[in-house]
């Protein structure tokens, strides 16, 4: 069982979280032109730079790791973690004590989403984590692998999975394009789709599933996703 429960888990962290990841960047890439725009610009540059796109390259790609730092941010795969705590802990500044053994929910959205912690958290802003500013997060507010000696051990593969993507046939970068926009309802869809080697329009409604599972007592639970 421990087998089979740590193969699935491995397959989850390594296929649904870039998978998702990636939907809502390119999500948000397709209505922010401007920061498509430098995306694109410093993926040909270094380009140009090296004569190809290869491992080293992107180690230099500052300003893509910045986007997708940004799109975990805004659309954490796992919206919530649990601990649990092991010994009896009062919570600074309160009167609250946690008992040894309490199992406690991190909602991870909820701190990501906190204008405490990011000002003007709905806005899809990759400058939060790039120069000065990346070294300013604070420890326990960005957690899109959780965090301590239980952080996920994907930590940082992911994200160079993402960078890695390309156009599958190999082609050059495709040109800018626009969100595709339509209405249903009070429905917003937007979003974009791949077609050979070109970037185009497409009116999809984005949704992803994030599953938690407890082998323990095989408690299956699903959050949904939606870009309104």
């Amino acid at each position: 069982m421990d087998i089979v429960a740590n193969t699935f888990a491995i397959y989850l962290a390594g296929f649904e979280t870039t998978s998702t990841t990636l939907s809502f960047c390119l999500y948000e890439l397709a209505l922010n032109q401007n920061i498509q725009e430098k995306v694109r610009a410093e993926i040909q540059q270094i380009k140009e730079q090296n004569g190809g796109l290869n491992y080293n390259s992107l180690q230099e790609m500052t300003y893509v790791d910045a986007v997708i730092a940004e799109t975990l941010r805004k659309y954490p795969p796992a919206p919530s973690v649990t601990r649990q705590s092991t010994e009896d802990y009062l919570i600074p500044e309160t009167n609250t004590r946690l008992p040894s053994g309490t199992k406690i929910i991190i909602p991870i959205w909820s701190i990501h989403h906190d204008g405490r912690h990011y000002p003007n958290p709905e806005v899809f802003d990759p400058e939060r984590f790039t120069g000065e500013n990346k070294f300013k997060q604070r420890n326990g507010v960005y957690l899109p692998f959780g965090d301590g000696p239980r952080i996920c051990f994907g930590d940082g593969c992911p994200t160079k999975s993402c960078d890695w993507i390309r156009p599958s046939n190999g082609s050059d970068l495709p040109p800018i394009v626009e969100a595709g926009k339509d209405t249903y309802g009070n429905i917003l869809y937007a979003g974009r789709a791949f077609y050979g080697g070109d970037l185009l329009p497409a009116a999809v409604l984005l949704s992803k599933e994030v599953a938690l599972v407890s082998f323990a007592s095989f408690e299956h639970k699903v959050y949904d996703y939606e870009t309104y």
